[in-house]
């Protein structure tokens, strides 16, 4: 998914993260098959490393 973002909108740093996410719910809206976890990494100045794991809730959580 990061790829398809980077290639059509180029380097766009940390707003990667919102586009990706973006794609993502857009894709859910669209009733495409999904992905129940989702990783996102940000790599930073020095040795900043930031990650962060997406859990789809299912129906049942959500009632």
């Amino acid at each position: 998914m990061s790829y398809k973002c980077y290639r059509s909108a180029g380097n766009t740093s940390s707003a990667t993260v919102l586009s990706i996410l973006h794609r993502l719910a857009r894709e859910y809206r669209e009733g495409l098959p999904g992905r129940s976890k989702v990783i996102g990494a940000a790599f930073g100045a020095d040795i900043t490393v930031e990650m962060i794991v997406l859990t789809k809730p299912s129906c049942e959580l959500v009632h």
